[in-house]
């Protein structure tokens, strides 16, 4: 009998064991998985929100503003009063505005795609992994701030000129040429020569290409 005794009490060790290792290895492949899983939505959103953000900055670069973006963006600020748009001063007003609401979504979505990829990149432990040839898309974005800060510069000097003699306004605008050209390569859309825009995409494409791996 104790020989009997001391063999089940083997016996059960053993099992006891094994189930120990089998919930071991069980929670090991789980956590492999989960983290797996976390990689995946967190690259997914990650490149969702980029677009996003990219989409938004390409709408801000759009010269054209509709009339009814327009008329919101002042009829916001104003109570729901309508624009007159015989009001010179309300019309550059309401310009103003819309101008101000496009960034403020360049905005909003930047600040998720930066939320989302900080939770990525502590996962994988890598804090570069939106760096790209030296830049982040949050130095795109100080490139627009600062741009905005110099239009508005320009734009209130160019406004003294209003009473200006017609001498005066072409000889100032001769002398600004260069630095409004500057302004308006990062501010507004060129075409098939829109080497800002392109530097964007370049930048997306190469976050695609390493986000990718994680997203299978």
């Amino acid at each position: 009998m104790d020989c009997l005794k001391i063999i089940l009490d083997c016996i059960a060790a053993i099992a006891s064991l094994g189930t120990l290792v089998l919930v071991w290895f069980g929670l090991r492949t789980w956590r492999i998985q989960l983290k797996g899983e976390n990689k995946f939505k967190l690259s997914l959103d990650a490149l969702r929100e980029l677009k996003l953000t990219l989409i938004a900055v390409d709408d801000y670069r759009n010269p054209f503003y509709p009339a009814g973006e327009i008329y919101d963006a002042y009829s916001k600020r104003n109570d729901g009063k309508i624009l007159d748009n015989r009001n010179d001063i309300d019309l550059r007003k309401a310009q103003k505005y819309a101008e101000s609401d496009r960034w403020g979504k360049i905005i909003d979505k930047y600040l998720i795609f930066e939320d989302i990829l900080l939770r990525l990149s502590i996962l994988i432990d890598n804090y570069e992994i939106d760096l790209i040839d030296g830049k982040r898309l949050k130095d795109y974005l100080i490139d627009i701030r600062n741009n905005r800060i110099e239009k508005e510069y320009a734009d209130e000097e160019e406004k003294e000129l209003d009473n200006a003699s017609t001498e005066e306004r072409i000889k100032y605008r001769k002398e600004n040429r260069e630095n409004r050209l500057k302004i308006s390569a990062v501010l507004t859309r060129q075409g098939k020569d829109d080497i800002w825009g392109k530097n964007l995409e370049q930048y997306f494409d190469e976050i695609n290409k390493r986000l990718r791996k994680y997203i299978k």
